[in-house]
């Protein structure tokens, strides 16, 4: 079962800057767990966060509810994040929490021989979770459904 939430590190970094009144860079760096922003106070930045997170935690739980209502008697196990918002410590821990099933950030690279003298890995295993569907396409052959 996958579904997309589109509005998930999206609607984080909206809230962040709205909220508090900063640029979306500083609210990028603070969805990823920067807390040191001029001027903002970092309870209210964790009030925030808290705020988008449980948003997008109910989301996810409209989805498994979704789920769990027409699949008869399969269970989740186990949620893979991907996506920029899976960069977000703070989100991957509330998922576990509040849905209690592990949840894992996606690297679709784990499997794929990568030359490190071409390719700077770490950079490849800090984007990677946001190039999962990507990926996934250039795996496909013709004919592929």
């Amino acid at each position: 079962f996958t579904r997309d939430i589109q509005a998930g590190g999206n609607l984080i970094r909206e809230e962040l800057q709205k909220r508090l009144g900063i640029s979306s860079e500083q609210a990028e760096h603070v969805k990823i767990g920067g807390r040191n922003i001029d001027d903002v106070d970092p309870e209210a930045i964790d009030e925030v966060m808290s705020d988008a997170v449980d948003n997008l935690v109910q989301e996810v739980q409209r989805s498994l509810d979704f789920f769990a209502a027409t699949s008869g008697d399969d269970k989740i196990v186990k949620i893979y994040l991907t996506g920029g918002v899976s960069k977000s410590r703070q989100v991957c821990e509330a998922l576990e929490k509040n849905l209690g099933i592990a949840t894992e950030v996606v690297d679709p690279f784990r499997n794929i021989s990568i030359n490190e003298k071409e390719f700077d890995l770490e950079y490849l295993q800090a984007i990677g979770p946001m190039l999962s569907v990507a990926t996934g396409l250039a795996m496909r052959r013709v004919g592929d459904k």
